[in-house]
């Protein structure tokens, strides 16, 4: 079993159509945004059926501490999750002990492809890499490029060292082994270091802009996938 966490707390405020409710329950009570449970006094109401869905961008950020923003960006409160995994038979690791290895969701289907003794159909893509070493107690070579790309987020890691931006605002880097929370922008004091990472990301992001036919997506003539994302 392997389990990854979704990809931090979201700043979001949902309303209107399309969201799971439409400003209110079932049974036509209205949801109460969080001034109006502090208005009514009843401190039990705060998570209840009749609380807002959506928390926003203040308390997103406080559920994602001592990480820097929230769901859809690529800094760290958007990008870093956990992954546990289950495997009695198969782990050759201590129980309930944590590994401080940096993978990507990309390294999945390798995974299990090794694990399964499968060999992927000729032709399929993925950047990703096995894990399965790391589950029999090796390690994961460090020296990768892993890339990030999501709406206006974007990032790109190697080792210690991050690369991440918002929008149209500058690139920032980080040495996320010492600054999880992504304080200290270190892009002046290593401006080569950036130019490299922003480079890499900028020639990983032509690669796979190709978006995929419509013919690529009927059964039967998929080939498999261009890897990355967030």
């Amino acid at each position: 079993i392997l389990f990854l966490s979704d990809n931090g707390a979201s700043p979001e405020i949902p309303g209107g159509a399309g969201y799971d409710r439409n400003g209110g329950t079932r049974d036509g009570r209205a949801a109460l945004r969080e001034r109006a449970l502090i208005r009514r006094g009843d401190p039990g109401l705060l998570g209840s059926e009749e609380s807002y869905t959506g928390i926003g961008p203040a308390w997103a950020s406080a559920v994602n501490t001592p990480l820097r923003y929230w769901k859809a960006e690529s800094y760290e409160g958007g990008c870093r999750t956990p992954l546990i995994v289950h495997w009695p038979r198969g782990l050759k690791r201590q129980p309930g002990s944590f590994v401080q290895q940096v993978g990507h969701v990309i390294d999945i289907a390798p995974t299990c492809y090794e694990l399964a003794a499968v060999t992927p159909q000729q032709g399929s893509l993925s950047d990703g890499e096995s894990l399965a070493g790391v589950l029999a107690g090796g390690e994961l070579a460090d020296d990768r490029f892993l890339f990030f790309d999501h709406q206006h987020g974007a990032g790109v890691r190697r080792g210690p060292w991050k690369a991440s931006k918002i929008g149209e605002n500058p690139w920032e880097l980080f040495d996320v082994s010492h600054d999880p929370g992504e304080t200290s922008n270190l892009a002046k004091r290593h401006p080569q270091r950036l130019q490299r990472f922003v480079s890499a990301w900028n020639q990983w992001r032509a690669e796979v802009e190709q978006k995929p036919t419509d013919r690529a997506l009927r059964p039967g003539s998929h080939t498999g996938v261009a890897a990355g994302g967030n």
